[in-house]
């Protein structure tokens, strides 16, 4: 049976696109999509706060607001950019963006030292499963929150406890954040402020916390052979 013209048409352009979308995927130029996505993102989130009421805008805010977070990840493992500085750059400058004063390298430092020590005494989020099993009431679960465990590290790392952690990206970080709050405040959008606030809030104890809990603290933990442990990505500063 003969393929219609219009079928072998569709199809050939189909797979040409194909071939295209795969050409770029493997070339130099793969990470525009990663920067442009987050541009988008970034200005869609802003547009809806600006532009609709928060209660209307909220719901949409949160899906984008977490999407953006799931693209800094890729920043935090130094993928978009070749130079891990340029990638620092990116994540200081949403660090103030999002107002969220020097918690995001909290997480990156964090990240990363979970990545390099998965499983061993040096991952944060076993030591945080270790101290959930020995805990006991509502403590216990509430240690299994990432939110929280972060309020830990920033005390653990000013004690230098986390080397991972760059002290003083959380001071870049907190100056850009009060810079942010004073220009929304300048030019009269303090609700933009709150609405961070409540976003950053939501999204780190509720989605982000609820995938750390589920993930890190299974019932059954295998420790990896020294011979294994998962080496850093990119971890020059």
């Amino acid at each position: 049976m003969t393929m219609p013209t219009s079928t072998r048409a569709l199809a050939s352009t189909g797979s040409a696109l194909g071939g295209r979308w795969q050409r770029l995927l493997h070339s130099r130029s793969a990470p525009l999509i990663t920067h442009g996505s987050l541009v988008f993102l970034t200005a869609a989130l802003f547009a809806l706060l600006l532009g609709l009421p928060l209660w209307l805008a909220w719901v949409p805010c949160a899906l984008i607001h977490h999407r953006i977070g799931v693209l800094l990840h890729e920043y935090i493992h130094g993928i978009p950019f070749a130079r891990y500085r340029h990638n620092l750059w990116v994540l200081s400058f949403f660090d103030g963006l999002m107002l969220m004063f020097g918690l995001m390298d909290f997480f990156r430092g964090t990240h990363l030292e979970h990545h390099r020590w998965l499983n061993t005494d040096k991952d944060p989020a076993f030591t945080a499963k270790q101290q959930k099993l020995v805990g006991h009431g509502a403590g216990r679960w509430l240690g299994a929150l990432e939110g929280t465990q972060h309020l830990v590290y920033m005390v653990e790392s000013f004690g230098g406890k986390h080397p991972y952690v760059i002290r003083s990206r959380i001071v870049v970080g907190v100056v850009l954040s009060l810079t942010w709050i004073g220009f929304w405040v300048s030019v009269g959008q303090a609700d933009v402020v709150w609405a961070l606030f409540s976003l950053t809030a939501f999204n780190t104890l509720g989605p982000v916390s609820l995938r750390g809990a589920l993930e890190h603290h299974s019932r059954r933990t295998i420790r990896p052979s020294p011979t294994s442990t998962v080496s850093s990505f990119r971890y020059s500063i």
